[in-house]
C-alpha cells in the first residue's frame, strides 16, 4: 500500500488524484495540505505544511510555485519521496529541486493530468522493477563513486573529516544503503545482500602498502595536512588513505606563540633537557616521530 500526502488537495488535480486514489486498493492519501480544511475528504486535511506529521511514502505536490522552497524542505529534510507537478518555478527554485533530489527521490512535470493511475502504479512497483532489471548493483556503483571507503580484509573502512576510519560490522555503509531503497523493500536481508556485493567488489579492496601514501613528510592534523617541508597546511582529500591521524589541530603561522606559551611544556623541558640546542633536537626529532618517514633509522640519546 502506497501512502500518499496530497499537497493542494483542494485544487482541480488534487481531487481529481483524491478520486483516483478512492478507488484504487493498492494506494491510500494518508494526508492533505491546502490553505483551508473543507471537510470534504476523509483524510486529514493540514492547513501548514510544517504542521502534517502522517507517515508517507510519497508526496504528490498540485500547489502553487509560492509553496515550492516549503515542499522542497519538507521533502529534503525527511527523505520523502516527490512528485512535483508545481508550474512556473524560477531558476533558483529549480535549482533546490536539483539539490533535494541529491536527498530524495524527485520526479517533476509539468503537466501531470494523465497518467496518475500508471503513475500510482509506478511509484508502488518502482523496487520490484529496479531489483529484478540489477538495481542492486546500481546502488553499488552509486556508492563505490560517492562514498569514500576501502576494505582491508574483511573489514571496511570509511571516510571522515581527513581520516579513514574502521567502520565496524558496515554500520554505516548499510546506512547508505538503506538510504537508497524504496521504504517498502526496506529489509535486513536486502540490506545485507546489497552489502555483500558491495564490499566483494575487487576496487573497493585495498593491502597495507597501500595506505599511508601521502607524501611522508606530511603530518595528518584535523583542519589539514601539514607539510613539513614547506611549511604549510593543505586541506584533506580522500585520495589519501589515512587511517591515523592526531586528534588536534595545528596552525603553522602560530607554531612559535605556541612554544612560547606553552609553560608546562618549557618548565619540563628546561628541567629534564636544560641545553636549548638540546631542546631543539628534541623537538625536530618529536617532529620526525609524527611522519611516516622511515628512511632514517633514528634513536634519541638525552644526556643528564
Amino acid at each position: 500500500m502506497v501512502r500518499i500526502i496530497m499537497n493542494g488537495c483542494n485544487g482541480h488535480m488534487g481531487q481529481v488524484i483524491s478520486d483516483l486514489v478512492s478507488k484504487d486498493e493498492n494506494a491510500e492519501i494518508v494526508a492533505g495540505v491546502d490553505l483551508q480544511d473543507t471537510g470534504r475528504y476523509s483524510y486529514p486535511v493540514f492547513t501548514e505544511l510544517g504542521a502534517c506529521d502522517v507517515k508517507a511514502d510519497v508526496m504528490i505536490d498540485f500547489s502553487s510555485a509560492k509553496a515550492t522552497d516549503a515542499v522542497l524542505e519538507y521533502c529534503g529534510s525527511r527523505e520523502l519521496p516527490l512528485v512535483l507537478c508545481t508550474t512556473g518555478l524560477s531558476q533558483e527554485q529549480l535549482q533546490k529541486v536539483e539539490e533535494t533530489a541529491e536527498k530524495t527521490a524527485v520526479l517533476r512535470s509539468a503537466n501531470m493530468s494523465l497518467g496518475i493511475n500508471t503513475l500510482l502504479k509506478l511509484l508502488q512497483d518502482a523496487a520490484k522493477v529496479l531489483a529484478a532489471a540489477g538495481f542492486d548493483m546500481e546502488i553499488v556503483d552509486y556508492l563505490i563513486q560517492t562514498v569514500p571507503f576501502f576494505m582491508l580484509g574483511s573489514t571496511p573502512y570509511i571516510y571522515e573529516n581527513g581520516c579513514y576510519h574502521e567502520d565496524r560490522n558496515g554500520i554505516q555503509l548499510k546506512s547508505h544503503i538503506q538510504k537508497l531503497i524504496f521504504r517498502d523493500c526496506i529489509k535486513a536481508t536486502t540490506i545485507q545482500g546489497i552489502y555483500n556485493l558491495l564490499i566483494s567488489q575487487s576496487k573497493v579492496q585495498k593491502q597495507f602498502s597501500n595506505l599511508n601514501n601521502q607524501p611522508s613528510h606530511w603530518v595528518n592534523f584535523q583542519n589539514g595536512y601539514f607539510d613539513a617541508m614547506e611549511w604549510k597546511l593543505i586541506e584533506h582529500d580522500t585520495k589519501y588513505l589515512m587511517i591515523n591521524q592526531i586528534p588536534f589541530s595545528f596552525y603553522p603561522e602560530q607554531a612559535e606563540t605556541a612554544l612560547t606559551n606553552g609553560i608546562q611544556i618549557r618548565k619540563y623541558l628546561d628541567f629534564s633537557i636544560p641545553d636549548e640546542t638540546d631542546q631543539q633536537m628534541f623537538w625536530q626529532y618529536l617532529g620526525y616521530c609524527m611522519t611516516t618517514d622511515t628512511r632514517f633509522q633514528k634513536f634519541l640519546m638525552i644526556k643528564r
